[in-house]
Formats: structure tokens, C-alpha cells, sequence
């Protein structure tokens, strides 16, 4: 197996331009692995034949009875005793394993066979055992032939007993891979990443479509063959009610691996699967197949490569497996394998392929609502609590994604992408950052529009329009994503509750944890705000303080500058503060609306007299609601009536300091007053 390796690394770097230093290294490297384990089965089966010999001539010498019959064939007659017990022991193992593969794997099609005979379970050892039958008939023929050559007879025995030796222990030691579909599974992964690594080099072989269409027909072979040793996986974890995330995990990290190494390929090599793009084109075996028009020209079928073949087979594969996961009801595997997903996701924002992350997204969601469908088949009231608990730690995750997502494709970032595009720099920057379709679109953009045009006198570049474009698109995907997310978990909040029906009580005594990482959720975006504080109307959660948590979901959605927030600031303050309250803690409205007045100071800083009014008019009546509302006349405890006090002090004093520069900015621009 070395041997044949060692010869085709070494003809793969003869057979380039650029001879590669490193191949014909990995080649001899290979070589030299074969030579020392070779000389060491040899001389091992020598000394074995030798100890034999010697024993024997110790028998005859003290006239004792020798082992066997000292005459000239008496090696010979030895070793053929010796190849006929170790073929037959290598016979009964290989019927063995053909057993294990007809019984074990009898629900697979010959890919997984295929693979087995690849990994060395088949072809090894009926190579072994036809070198031992071809051996053991040269003797037999010396034999036969009346040769008694005596030299020739312990050469060959040597070979024979170090082959039979090696055989046996090569098959003990591969054996056992038949009986774990997980070992198997490592292998077809070390095998796509090889294959990968050969189209992504970049040196004139992986240019080859030759090259580039059998890499892709091998990694179709190992990815079916994933497929089958997956359900054998899956079969075997549920018998044993068991679950082990390693495998999804391991999938998870090629494919993260991958959308890095994919960008390197490309767009028109043979390595990704075509489609055709009418349904009345197809391809026979053997020529293309035209369509004729009306002109009576033969239009030759047009084929477009899938770019996500690789990764949709593999995330279909792994279905069953997540929902075994779900199953198990393991709340820290379910979120490692949620967080797994969340950085394969992350990794293919990064490259700039925003499109197939929102779908990459709403397929996470999807197959967060149906786990809730199968964890309802486990425990009613348990299920409510993991899946809020399940919830809240995937839409945390989700959400911090979609922060990451904003800031990594910042302004800088564009114009980054910008200048790069228009100085025309190939492959290095824009080229790992935008997926085909934006590369076409931006493509379009630069041929279609002039350097210089001149819009109501301004002189504009065409970078302009490229950077919009870019902007635009980003932005839009956002707000696709957040909408997606939204709509998401507001219908999953309706279906956790809407499951709790009856169950108030178990709900109202457990669940407070989890409804403290809702609001924590809510944190992030205001929508989610509103889609909580439904909860109240719906649940009654004995215990749990709700003002606490809405003034501090506001204040923390203020402090993150969230336009929406201030937008809606008339109708949220009076809810927060006109809803039922505890009077003895009476600053959880403060702090809300302390806040937004730090966040007006910041505006007033920056110069943003305008958008300050704005907020003002606002805030403004907001205070004096809470003035009236929280009057302490009203508190009837000294001690709140103090703390009220201090919690109120602070945001008089914002509103004084406010009021005057207003009024200053009002006595600067008397015109626009």
C-alpha cells in the first residue's frame, strides 16, 4: 500500500510544470515507510525459520524425535505446511469480514463498499492472500519438480512466512474499523479533506478538469457513503439510547474548514455539480444533446454549478442526527451542537455570502421549532422549561451572530471592498469576500457606468454606486435576517406558552430563570422587547418581578442607541410606568428614563441639536408622567420614599442641564427655532 502511494505521489510531481519539492518528499517519505517495516517482518520470519532449524538439529543430535525429517526439501516441506495453516487463517478472517460487511452493512449500496475496499479492508488482504497462493504454489511446484535447491527454498519461505505474518497482523488491526460506523466516518472526512486540498492547491494539476471532475465524482462517492454509515450510526446510538455529539461536531468543523477553503476554487471548475438551467436541457452519456429554435440553429444546453452541493448534502445528512441529539434531552449537547451550527453560519457571513447564511439561518430556526415538536413526546411540564432554556441559549447566540455580522461588515470594511474592486486587485481581497452573484452584480456595475458622470453638478465615480450597492445589500440582509429571526421566535414564544395551557403552576414555579434570559434576549432588539412583554398579559408567573425587568431591558435598548426605542419612546413609557408597580421600588422607571437622558447629554456632546429636540419632545412629557405617577406623597414607607428621592435626583438634574442647552441651541438658531 505504501509502495502504490510513494508511485503516485512521485508521478504526480514528475508530471507537473513546477516540479514541487514538497509532493516528492510526501512520495518518498512514503517509500521509506514500506522499506523499514519490510526488512523487519524479513528478518523476524528468519530468525523464527532459523530457531526452527537449529531446534530440530538439537532433537536429531541427543537422538531425541526431531520435529521433522532432515532431508534436502525439509524447509521447503516446513514452510508449505506453514503458508497452507496461514492461508487458510487468512481465508476464515476474510470470510469473516465479508460476513461482517453482508450482515453489518447489508442496507448500503456499493459506495460504502466501495470505500471499504479503498481504506484498505479489501483489496489489502486479497493481495496478501494471493501472494501466499502464489507462493505456496512455487514450492509445491519445487517440490513437485524434484528442485531441491536449498538456497532457493529458505528465500522463499522467508517471503512466505513474512507475508503470512504481516497479512495476519494487518488484518487484526483493521478488522475492527467494520465494527464502528464512527471510524469510518473520520475516514470519509480525511478523505474530502484530501480531496479539497487537491483541487484548492492552486498548481497547474488541480487546473486540470479531468483532475477536476474525478475529485468531484470521489467526493460524491464518499459523501453517499457518509450518508449510509450516518444511518447505520444512527440506528446503533438509538438502540443503546445514547448520544454522542463528536461526530456532528467533526462534520460541523469540515464544513466550517470548507467555506474558508472554498473560495480558492473557481466558480467555473468542474468541482462544483451542474445544473442545468431549462428543464428541457439535458446531457446523454456519451455527446450533448442541442435544442432546436425557431431559427433552425441547434442552441447548444447551458449548465450552471451549485456552489453549496457539498454543504447541503452533508447538513441533509445530519437531520437525523440533530434530532437524535434533541432526543437525548442533554440540554449541553443540544447547545454545543446549536453552537456549532451558529459558527458554521458565522464563517459563511464572513466570506461575504450573506444570502446563503439568512437561508443557512431560517433552516437553524426551522429545526429549532420541530425539536420543541419532539421534545413535546418526552415530559409536558419538563418540556416547557428546556425548551424556554433551549430557546433563550439559541436566540442568544443567534443574536450575538447578527452583532458580529454588523460589525464585521462596517463602513471601513466596504470601503475596503470598494477600493480594492476599482484598483482592480484579482483573487487577493474582494474576491474571498463576495459570492459569485455579487461579483456579477458589481461587474455589471463597472462596465455599465463611466468613470466620471456628473450628477446636479457634482462630479460622481463610479465607485459611488458600487459602494451603495455594497451597502444596501448588507443592510437589506440584516434586516432580512433580523426579521426572519423575529418572526422566528415570536411564533416559537406563542407555541412554548401555548403548550403551557393549564400548567401555570409548574410554569410560575421553575421558570423564572429562563424568563430572566428572555428579557436578557430582549436586550437586543427592541422587537423582542414587545414580543415579552406579551408574556405578562399570557402567563401568570407568581413571584417574579416584572417591572424590574422591563425598566432594565429599556435602559440597556437605550444605552445601545436603538432608533426603534426612541421612535416608540411616547407609548413604552407610559406602559412601563402607568403598569402595576410595586411602590417600594419605585426606580426601575428611573432607570429607563435615566438612560435616555445620558444618551440626549451624548447627542448634545456630538453637536446633534436637532435629533436632541427630537428625543425632548419625548422625554420631556415622559418625566413629567413620572413625576406625576411617582409622586412622594404617595409612598407611604419612609425608606422608599428616600430611595425615591436619590433615584430621582440624578434625572432632575439631566433634565435641567438638557433644558439649558436647548435653550441655548435655540438662542443660536433663532431662525430655525
Amino acid at each position: 500500500m505504501y509502495f502504490r502511494r510513494g508511485l503516485f505521489e512521485l508521478f504526480k510531481s514528475q508530471n507537473r510544470v513546477t516540479f514541487r519539492a514538497e509532493r516528492a518528499k510526501q512520495g518518498v517519505r512514503y517509500l521509506f515507510q514500506l522499506i523499514p517495516s519490510t526488512f523487519s517482518l524479513l528478518f523476524l520470519c528468519s530468525l523464527l525459520v532459523t530457531a526452527l532449524y537449529f531446534l530440530n538439529q538439537t532433537l536429531v543430535s541427543a537422538k531425541l524425535l526431531p520435529l521433522i525429517a532432515v532431508d534436502s526439501n525439509a524447509f521447503i516441506d516446513m514452510n508449505i505446511v506453514v503458508a497452507t495453516i496461514c492461508g487458510l487463517m487468512m481465508s476464515i478472517y476474510y470470510a469473516a469480514v465479508v460476513t461482517i460487511i453482508s450482515t453489518k452493512y447489508n442496507r448500503i449500496d456499493d459506495s460504502l463498499r466501495g470505500v471499504l475496499v479503498s481504506e484498505g479492508i479489501g483489496i489489502p488482504y486479497l493481495t496478501y492472500l494471493g501472494i501466499c497462493v502464489l507462493l505456496s504454489m512455487i514450492s509445491v511446484g519445487f517440490e513437485l519438480l524434484g528442485l531441491a535447491l536449498r538456497p532457493i527454498g529458505v528465500f522463499v519461505s522467508v517471503i512466505l512466512i513474512g507475508v503470512s505474518v504481516g497479512s495476519f497482523l494487518q488484518l487484526g488491526r483493521r478488522v475492527f474499523r467494520l465494527f464502528n460506523p464512527g471510524v469510518l466516518l473520520s475516514e470519509c472526512v480525511h478523505k474530502l479533506v484530501k480531496l479539497v486540498e487537491g483541487v484548492t492547491s492552486g498548481d497547474v494539476f488541480s487546473d486540470y478538469k479531468v483532475f477536476q471532475k474525478f475529485s468531484r465524482e470521489q467526493a460524491v462517492v464518499y459523501e453517499r457513503a457518509m450518508q449510509a454509515l450516518l444511518d447505520i450510526y444512527i440506528s446503533d446510538q438509538s438502540k443503546g439510547n445514547v448520544c454522542d455529539v463528536s461526530i456532528h461536531r467533526q462534520l460541523m468543523a469540515f464544513l466550517t474548514w470548507y467555506v474558508g477553503q472554498k473560495t480558492k476554487i473557481p466558480t467555473d471548475s468542474l468541482w462544483y455539480e451542474e445544473k442545468y438551467l431549462h428543464r428541457e436541457w439535458y446531457r446523454s452519456s456519451d455527446s450533448w444533446i442541442g435544442v432546436p429554435t425557431d431559427t433552425f440553429t441547434t442552441l447548444q444546453p447551458e449548465v450552471i454549478g451549485s456552489m453549496y452541493w457539498l454543504e447541503e448534502s452533508i447538513l441533509g445528512d445530519l437531520v437525523e442526527v440533530e434530532g437524535l441529539i434533541i432526543r437525548s434531552d442533554d440540554q449541553n449537547v443540544i447547545y454545543e451542537m446549536f453552537k456549532g451550527r451558529i459558527s458554521h453560519i458565522e464563517m459563511v457571513s464572513q466570506k461575504g455570502d450573506v444570502e446563503h447564511a439568512m437561508e443557512l439561518i431560517e433552516g437553524l430556526l426551522e429545526n429549532i421549532s420541530q425539536s420543541f415538536g419532539v421534545m413535546n413526546g418526552v415530559d409536558h411540564n419538563l418540556t416547557i422549561i428546556s425548551a424556554t432554556e433551549l430557546l433563550c441559549y439559541a436566540s442568544i447566540e443567534m443574536l450575538v451572530y447578527l452583532r458580529r455580522f454588523q460589525e464585521y461588515w462596517n463602513d471601513e470594511r466596504i470601503e475596503l471592498l470598494v477600493s480594492s474592486l476599482m484598483k482592480g486587485d484579482e483573487k487577493q481581497i474582494y474576491k474571498s469576500m463576495l459570492t459569485p452573484k455579487m461579483l456579477k452584480d458589481v461587474e455589471l456595475l463597472q462596465s455599465n457606468m463611466i468613470r466620471e458622470i456628473e450628477i446636479e453638478g457634482e462630479v460622481v465615480t463610479a465607485q459611488w454606486f458600487v459602494r451603495d450597492y455594497l451597502r444596501l445589500l448588507f443592510s437589506r440582509t440584516l434586516c432580512n435576517i433580523s426579521t426572519i429571526l423575529t418572526t422566528r421566535m415570536s411564533a416559537l414564544y406563542d407555541r412554548i406558552y401555548e403548550l403551557a395551557g393549564e400548567n401555570d403552576w409548574q410554569l410560575s414555579a421553575a421558570c423564572s430563570r429562563e424568563l430572566e434570559y428572555l428579557y436578557k434576549l430582549s436586550r437586543y432588539n427592541e422587537q423582542f422587547y414587545v414580543a415579552v412583554n406579551k408574556l405578562k398579559e399570557n402567563v401568570r408567573v407568581v413571584g417574579f418581578d416584572w417591572p424590574k425587568y422591563q425598566a432594565e431591558s429599556l435602559r440597556v435598548l437605550v444605552s445601545k442607541r436603538r432608533r426603534v426605542v426612541y421612535n416608540k419612546i411616547s407609548t413604552l413609557c407610559p406602559r412601563i410606568i402607568a403598569a402595576e408597580r410595586d411602590p417600594s421600588v419605585p426606580d426601575y422607571p428611573g432607570q429607563f428614563l435615566h438612560g435616555m437622558g445620558y444618551y440626549i447629554m451624548d447627542n448634545l456632546k456630538r453637536g446633534l441639536y436637532e435629533e436632541v429636540w427630537g428625543l425632548f419632545k419625548s422625554y420631556l412629557p415622559a418625566c413629567i408622567l413620572m413625576h406625576c405617577s411617582l409622586m412622594p406623597s404617595k409612598v407611604v414607607n419612609i425608606r422608599a420614599k428616600n430611595e425615591l428621592i436619590i433615584a430621582y435626583s440624578p434625572l432632575m438634574d439631566l433634565m435641567y442641564i438638557t433644558g439649558i442647552q436647548l435653550m441655548v441651541y435655540m438662542a443660536e438658531n433663532e431662525e430655525e427655532r
